[in-house]
């Protein structure tokens, strides 16, 4: 068999060839390395971000919690007020009783102002109390 030969255009073809792909490749590696750093750079600035949101919502929950200590202690005061409350309401109520019957009593008295003045009329006129004044 006999050897063959390629003409000198064809191995320079094929070797212009493979330069071109390399170069490509080389692109496309670059390209991809530029890809890769802006990923990069992207993610560390949203790492930044969060940290900093962290932060921020560590301080919310320390003032959040420092208000609900309050709002349990406003609550607790609240509770005894009320209590308090309770009890001057139930005396309230006792003295309205109180002061109904009072007022009954006295709207009787009031009825009872004519014959009560009728009746001294006729005692500073009996003869067992003319001389007692």
């Amino acid at each position: 068999m006999a050897t063959r030969t390629f003409p000198e255009s064809t191995i320079a073809g094929r070797r212009g060839l493979v330069s071109v792909a390399a170069a490509i490749a080389l692109v496309a590696l670059v390209g991809f390395a530029l890809l890769a750093l802006y990923a990069v750079h992207e993610i560390q600035v949203m790492a930044t971000d969060l940290q900093s949101v962290s932060t921020s919502l560590a301080t919310m929950r320390t003032q959040l919690n420092e208000t609900n200590a309050a709002l349990r202690q406003t609550n607790r005061s609240l509770q005894t007020t009320n209590a308090k409350l309770d009890i001057t309401n139930r005396a309230t109520t006792g003295v309205r009783t109180s002061v109904e019957r009072m007022e009954t009593d006295i709207k009787a008295l009031g009825a009872m102002r004519g014959d009560i003045h009728e009746m001294a009329h006729k005692l500073s006129g009996s003869f067992l109390f003319r001389g007692v004044k």
